[in-house]
C-alpha cells in the first residue's frame, strides 16, 4: 500500500486491511498500490478516473461515475463483478463496495428539517469535491445533478461563487473543534439511520472497486477487492438521485466551473 493511500475504514479494520496487504505481499512478492477516493474519518481524495494511469494504482476505489470514464477509455482492467447495473451492465469492470449518501451535518442539534439551504452561510463547511457541491448546488436550486443543461450548471455554479464555500480537509472534525456550525459530509447509507438528510432530495454516490490496466499485481489485487466486498442491498430513502457519468463535453464544463469555483 502506498505511503499516500486513504482507506476508508475505521481504525480496527484498517488493522485488519494492513494484515491482509502484508500477507499477500509475502504471497505475491511486491507490496499492492492501493487508492481511495471514499472519504477517510471525513477526509477526501477527489480522484477521478483521468488520474488512474500516471499514478499506477494496482486497486482503486472511485465513484461509479468516474469509473464509467475509465471503461470508455479502455483506462481499466478486468474485474468480474454484478451484471444489471446501469453504469456496468455487464459486470465487467467494477466491483460494488458502497453507497455513500449526502448529508448536513451541523455543530449543534440538529433541525427537524435538514437542507441543503442551510450550507448557503459563510458559517458552512465544504469538503473539496466538485461533483458532490456542484450537485448539491443543482438539487437546491431543483435540478438534476446529473444535468445536461449547462444554463442550469453554470447557474449552481455562479451560486457557490457568490456563496465562497470554506473548504477544509475534514469537515467533521473541523465541526467537532468549532470551526464551523454547519457542514456537508458524506455518510454510509447502510449504516442506519442515516442523519442529517436534507429536505430536498436524496443525492448518492456509489463507490466501487476498480483495477487500472496499468495494474501489475492482477491476482494480489483482486484477493484484496474479494476480501473487501460484501454483497449488499439497501433500501434507498425516496426520492433520490446518483451522481451519474457525464458524456465529455458536459464533464469538461462542470470541470471548468468547479475550477472557477476554487481560484
Amino acid at each position: 500500500m502506498t505511503a499516500n493511500s486513504r482507506l476508508p475504514f475505521s481504525r480496527r479494520t484498517f488493522f485488519k486491511v494492513s494484515a491482509l496487504l502484508s500477507a499477500l505481499t509475502l504471497r505475491f512478492g511486491r507490496p499492492l498500490a492501493v487508492a481511495s477516493a471514499l472519504p477517510m474519518a471525513g477526509a477526501y481524495i477527489n480522484m477521478d478516473a483521468d488520474e488512474l494511469e500516471p499514478l499506477k494504482f494496482d486497486a482503486a476505489l472511485l465513484p461509479a461515475y468516474a469509473a464509467v470514464h475509465g471503461i470508455h477509455q479502455r483506462d481499466l482492467h478486468r474485474l468480474s463483478g454484478p451484471p444489471g447495473r446501469a453504469h456496468d451492465p455487464e459486470g465487467a469492470f467494477t466491483v460494488p463496495f458502497k453507497i455513500m449518501i449526502a448529508a448536513v451535518a451541523y455543530a449543534g442539534a440538529e433541525p427537524a428539517q435538514p437542507l441543503f439551504e442551510h450550507l448557503w452561510t459563510r458559517e458552512a463547511l465544504w469538503p473539496r469535491f466538485g461533483r458532490l457541491a456542484l450537485g448539491v448546488a443543482l438539487v437546491r436550486r431543483g435540478y438534476s445533478p446529473n444535468t445536461l443543461n449547462l444554463n442550469e450548471v453554470e447557474a449552481a455554479a455562479q451560486a457557490l461563487k457568490e456563496l465562497r464555500p470554506r473548504f477544509v480537509k475534514n469537515v467533521p472534525r473541523a465541526l467537532e473543534t468549532g470551526k464551523g456550525a454547519v457542514g456537508l459530509v458524506l455518510r454510509d447509507a447502510a449504516q442506519l439511520p442515516v442523519t442529517g438528510l436534507p429536505a430536498e432530495a436524496r443525492l448518492m454516490i456509489e463507490y466501487d472497486w476498480v483495477m487500472p490496466r496499468t495494474c501489475t499485481q492482477t491476482q494480489a489485487a483482486e484477493a484484496l477487492i474479494r476480501r473487501l466486498s460484501r454483497p449488499f442491498q439497501l433500501n434507498l430513502p425516496q426520492p433520490y438521485f446518483t451522481l451519474a457519468a457525464l458524456p465529455e463535453p458536459a464533464r469538461t464544463r462542470y470541470a471548468e466551473l468547479w475550477r472557477e469555483v476554487c481560484a
